[in-house]
């Protein structure tokens, strides 16, 4: 194994003194394509341990990925990078224990930037333009990251991988066959955390489709229903849940087609 590791590193290390050696002379750039190329050589020098990780520990695994290209318009790229954030957020406690994202407060940050440079570049001001596409090229470097981030735990969750992927609003990639429930609630590794999951959703063509996830519980075997907050993606992690009673929990999806019904509920005693 490691020797095939090392022969391939050697592999991609001619091939590239190769392409160097045969690279076409550069143009002349202005300063913020600079500044932007500049910041590219230190993210790539950065992602180089998590793309090594991604090719050598996930390999063919189930994964994702943003899915669109650079020319994305400004509000999707918003809405996309808005899912990816609250995929991360949602991995809070419980089921994964994971250690938090460090770069989720900047992603956050750059989020709320790059809608207010694309507000000054609508309203004409001066410059707007080379801030917003500096802003840009920072959120793309955070947003690769995380898209890390949820491939990491998708791999260590194999059986939900598809939902943790499309709950981020990313495309899946290397999918393989594997069976999951439709709904399941789990205890967490915390005391009276629960995790609920759930599938998701397909059109006809059998596309998954974006849903909302509403969810609520019950501690009398289903005489009063608890009304726990909703989701863009399909999990939630409940706190504060009393052990050694029987709980049972139970969702319902708005999807283009509409809202369901509440399905059957399960039920999990924590001890």
């Amino acid at each position: 194994m490691l020797y095939k590791l090392k022969f391939k590193i050697k592999q991609l290390m001619k091939n590239q003194q190769l392409k160097s050696k045969s690279k076409a002379p550069v143009k002349e750039q202005d300063g913020i394509s600079k500044v932007i190329n500049a910041s590219a050589k230190v993210v790539r020098k950065m992602m180089a341990p998590l793309i090594f990780f991604a090719v050598v520990i996930l390999g063919k695994k189930i994964k994702g990925r943003l899915g669109f290209s650079s020319n994305i318009a400004d509000g999707n790229l918003i809405l996309r990078a808005l899912a990816v954030f609250e995929a991360i957020t949602a991995d809070t406690g419980g089921y994964y224990a994971a250690d938090p994202f460090a770069q989720l407060a900047q992603l956050g940050t750059l989020i709320g930037q790059f809608e207010v440079d694309c507000v000054n570049v609508k309203n004409g001001v001066l410059g707007a333009e080379g801030a917003k596409q500096f802003t840009k090229s920072q959120l793309m470097v955070v947003l690769d990251l995380g898209v890390a981030y949820i491939n990491n735990l998708a791999y260590f969750d194999q059986d939900h991988a598809v939902e943790i992927i499309t709950g981020a609003g990313m495309e899946v990639v290397n999918r393989g066959r594997f069976a999951k429930p439709d709904f399941y609630a789990k205890q967490g590794v915390v005391t009276g955390v629960v995790v609920l999951r759930a599938r998701a959703p397909k059109n006809d063509a059998g596309k998954y489709m974006q849903a909302t996830y509403f969810w609520e519980y019950s501690a009398d075997n289903g005489t009063t229903w608890i009304t726990l907050p909703s989701t863009l993606i399909a999990k939630l992690v409940v706190t504060g849940m009393p052990i050694n009673i029987l709980l049972h929990f139970r969702k319902r999806l708005l999807t283009a087609n509409g809202l369901d019904a509440w399905c059957t509920p399960v039920g999990i005693t924590l001890v």
